[in-house]
């Protein structure tokens, strides 16, 4: 049975999705592969009251690389 989920912020998920996005990115060009990604690996740093009055997003962060490894150019 299939769940029909409204998504009530979508500009939000959209921020989290790219800030995700860059963060891997920003591990792939270092040659680090996650291996494990999935939500329970993702955490989110919430702005703090005056941050947050001033528009402040919360920051998303990709965590959990015990699995991860680091590879050489050439074998990708």
């Amino acid at each position: 049975m299939q769940k029909n989920t409204q998504i009530k912020n979508e500009d939000k998920l959209r921020s989290y999705s790219m800030d995700i996005l860059v963060g891997l990115e920003y591990i792939h060009k270092s040659n680090v592969i996650h291996a494990d990604m999935k939500l329970p690996n993702i955490l989110m740093q919430r702005p703090s009251p005056e941050e947050k009055c001033q528009g402040e997003l919360p920051i998303i962060k990709i965590c959990d690389f015990g699995i991860s490894q680091i590879i050489k150019p050439q074998e990708f």
